[in-house]
């Protein structure tokens, strides 16, 4: 997965469940199902049932989802990358101090003078790159929205598919024989733990910035 524009769209069946089109593809399901329980594909798993199709879907399912954080994150390095960078000059902006005027009484006045603007065009600077760090917030939280409801999109559709089939599963077993949906193995996914983390350190860095430079801003505007 690397179409940086995949989670302005609906995840589609063949990268999630990794079946292509198929005219009447509900039914196709069904009928493999049948099939299936018929050929004693049917397995005992924990307190429920499973098939090796089911268990394919799950796997593609499994893998698109994992692709799925895994981009999220590389996206967010691109953020990271660049607030860094504002970050950085927005410390050496607060951390500028203005020297103490020396000399005659028009010298001082100069360099007093020189001082002000300094400052004033340094709290027109912090100003331009809290609202860029506050830009990257908000693209940070719709990354993180957009990839929330894309993911749950892709367990739509594969608990959709899963479930056309397993109806025909159920249909060619006898009643009670079959767990009413197959059993999976639940899974921590480690690139959702390494997106979540990396979102929270970057907002919350942000956050620091933003609170800083805003107290800058207000003490010398």
């Amino acid at each position: 997965m690397r179409d940086r524009t995949v989670f302005d769209r609906r995840p589609g069946a063949k990268a999630v469940t990794g079946l292509g089109f198929i005219r009447r593809l509900s039914f196709v399901e069904k009928r493999t199902g049948i099939k299936d329980a018929k050929e004693n594909q049917v397995c005992v798993k924990d307190d429920g049932h499973i098939t090796p199709y089911a268990c394919a879907r799950y796997g593609f399912y499994e893998g698109y989802v994992n692709d799925a954080y895994t981009l999220a994150d590389e996206i967010m390095k691109d953020y990271a990358k660049e607030a860094e960078k504002l970050i950085t000059e927005l410390s050496l902006i607060m951390s500028y101090k203005t020297a103490e005027p020396t000399g005659n009484s028009e010298e001082r006045a100069r360099q007093a003078r020189l001082g002000a603007a300094k400052i004033r065009a340094d709290c027109e600077r912090a100003k331009d790159l809290m609202i860029r760090l506050s830009e990257l917030k908000a693209s940070i939280m719709l990354l993180a929205n957009k990839l929330s409801l894309h993911v749950d999109a892709a367990g739509d559709l594969m608990d959709a598919h899963v479930s056309n089939y397993w109806r025909g599963v159920l249909k060619a077993s006898r009643r009670g024989d079959v767990s009413f949906a197959p059993v999976f193995d639940a899974r921590a996914y480690d690139s959702r733990t390494k997106f979540l983390s990396d979102k929270e350190d970057l907002l919350e860095r942000l956050g620091s910035a933003m609170s800083a430079g805003g107290d800058y801003y207000e003490k010398n505007v």
